[in-house]
């Protein structure tokens, strides 16, 4: 294959030394010796822009945003979240692999949203290129779901602090009429005892 050696253009040690860059009829490597797929890389990458696949993407640790506070200005806590997400409508789908030959789609069965719909409810969460086609960013959503479980955790102590001064209150009924028919049942006891002793 091709090769290009370190910037000193030193003799290297196929032993102790990887070239730079290697091009092979597999792919390109970047210092990583043979490369195993069309673009190998060993080590970081830095990309100032977008990155478009068409397939899956794997990491074997994370897949991060920025998110340090240091970055952000302007924060506000999100609200209505537990309302929105019930207006939000996941679907099953299957792609359009002949209209988009491309993108390289599956033709597997689907699941998530429609952008369109999802941008009218979280236009945060929508992306549109500049042919006017929608992506949709899903880790986005995370923020989201928490807060509406939150908010729906909140509705459900508040259902039971409600159910409890009800179950509390039918009990103090309950107790009450059993003082009341114990003191009708001793009534009626002491009337039909002295009626048979008259």
């Amino acid at each position: 294959g091709f090769q290009i050696s370190n910037a000193t253009g030193a003799a290297n040690s196929a032993a102790t030394m990887v070239t730079p860059l290697e091009l092979t009829r597999t792919g390109v490597g970047i210092f990583c010796g043979s490369p195993n797929y069309a673009l190998q890389v060993n080590g970081n990458v830095g990309v100032l822009g977008t990155i478009i696949a068409s397939g899956t993407i794997t990491a074997s640790t994370a897949v991060t945003a920025c998110s340090d506070v240091r970055y952000k200005k302007d924060i506000v806590p999100l609200s209505h979240s537990l309302e929105n997400i019930l207006r939000v409508e996941g679907v099953n789908y299957f792609w359009k692999i002949n209209e988009f030959p491309d993108k390289r789609f599956t033709s597997d069965k689907q699941i998530g949203f429609i952008a369109q719909e999802l941008e009218k409810i979280y236009p945060e969460v929508v992306h549109t290129d500049k042919e006017g086609f929608k992506t949709v960013d899903y880790s986005r959503l995370t923020p989201i779901l928490v807060e509406a479980l939150k908010e729906q955790q909140k509705e459900i102590e508040v259902l039971k602090l409600e159910t409890n001064a009800k179950f509390l209150e039918k009990t103090q009924e309950i107790d009450f009429l059993k003082k009341e028919l114990d003191i009708l049942k001793s009534s009626i006891i002491t009337d039909v005892t002295a009626k048979i002793q008259k």
